[in-house]
C-alpha cells in the first residue's frame, strides 16, 4: 500500500483526477463529507500502455457521452522507464458474475423457489438486457472502410486465438471447418470487447452496467501478434453467453433443476 501510495505522490493525485470518482457522504453547513475513489494498476509501462489502448481502441468510434456510460475513464502515468500507474474510475462495486452467484446464497435462505429468486432471476435478466443494450452502442457498424480486409484481418486473429487456447488445453482438433465462417460475408464490423466474460461487467448501486478490461485482441502468444483494427460483435455475444451458461452450471451444482432465466433471454 505505502509503495502504491509513493507512486501517486510521485506523480500528483491532481494528475489522475478524471480517473477519481467523488461521492457526497455528508453535508452540515460549511463542511461536506466526500469518499474518494480510484483503482489503481502498477508496472510495466509497455504492459499499461497497452491496457490504456484497448480502452481507447473500443472508444475511438464513441461520442463522448458514449463513453462515459460504456467504460470508466482511465488515465496512464509513467513514472520511471520500468513504472507506471494506471488509474482507472471505479464503476461499480459487484461484477455481473457476483449478481449470478448471488442466486446460490438467496436460495440457501428463502428456498429455490421462493419469490426472492424469482426477483434475483428478475435482477440478473434485467441487468443482461443493458449489457445487451449497451454492446448495441459499441458494436454498431463501421461504415467507409474496405469491409472485406477487416473481415479477413479479425478472422485471422480469432483464429489465432482459438488455435493458442487449444495449444494451451492441449486438445488437437481440426480448424479448418473455420474457413466456412470465413467466407461468410455478413459479418458486422465494429468495435469489440474481445473479452467480455461476467467478471469484466460492472454493476452499480443503481443496477447500470459498465465494461473493463477490454483486449486488443483475443487470446494470442503473449507479444506475438497484435489485434485486428476492427472486429465482430459476435465475439463479445459469444462471451457473453458462454459466462451466463457457466454461471448456471455453477449453481446447479447445488440445485441440479435451477435455469438462468437470462441465458435464454440472451439467446435471443
Amino acid at each position: 500500500m505505502n509503495t502504491i501510495l509513493k507512486r501517486v505522490d510521485t506523480i500528483g493525485l491532481k494528475t489522475i483526477q478524471r480517473a477519481i470518482r467523488q461521492r457526497l457522504i455528508s453535508r452540515a453547513g460549511r463542511k461536506s463529507v466526500v469518499r474518494l475513489e480510484v483503482v489503481l494498476k502498477t508496472g510495466e509501462p509497455s504492459l499499461l500502455r497497452r491496457e490504456r489502448r484497448a480502452y481507447a481502441q473500443c472508444a475511438r468510434l464513441l461520442t463522448q457521452t458514449e463513453r462515459r456510460i460504456l467504460f470508466p475513464n482511465v488515465v496512464l502515468k509513467t513514472i520511471s522507464p520500468r513504472d507506471a500507474l494506471l488509474a482507472i474510475e471505479p464503476v461499480g462495486n459487484r461484477t455481473l458474475e457476483d449478481v449470478v452467484l448471488e442466486t446460490v446464497a438467496i436460495a440457501k435462505t428463502y428456498g429455490w423457489y421462493s419469490k426472492a429468486v424469482q426477483i434475483q432471476q428478475n435482477v440478473i435478466t434485467l441487468l443482461t438486457q443493458r449489457v445487451l443494450q449497451k454492446l448495441a452502442i459499441l458494436h454498431r457498424p463501421v461504415r467507409g472502410i474496405p469491409l472485406k480486409r477487416a473481415r479477413v484481418s479479425f478472422f485471422t486473429e480469432l483464429s489465432r486465438g482459438l488455435n493458442e487456447s487449444l495449444r494451451r488445453a492441449d486438445i488437437k482438433c481440426e480448424t479448418s471447418a473455420l474457413s466456412r465462417f470465413n467466407a461468410k460475408d455478413a459479418w458486422v464490423v465494429s468495435s469489440a470487447h474481445r473479452d467480455l466474460g461476467l467478471p469484466k461487467i460492472m454493476v452499480d448501486e443503481e443496477d447500470d452496467v459498465f465494461f473493463i478490461d477490454p483486449r486488443l485482441h483475443v487470446v494470442s502468444t503473449p507479444g506475438t501478434h497484435g489485434g485486428a483494427r476492427y472486429a465482430s460483435p459476435i465475439i463479445d455475444l459469444a462471451a457473453l453467453q458462454v459466462g451466463l451458461v457457466r454461471g448456471e452450471l455453477e449453481i446447479q451444482h447445488q440445485h441440479a433443476d435451477f435455469h438462468l432465466r437470462a441465458k435464454r433471454f440472451a439467446e435471443c
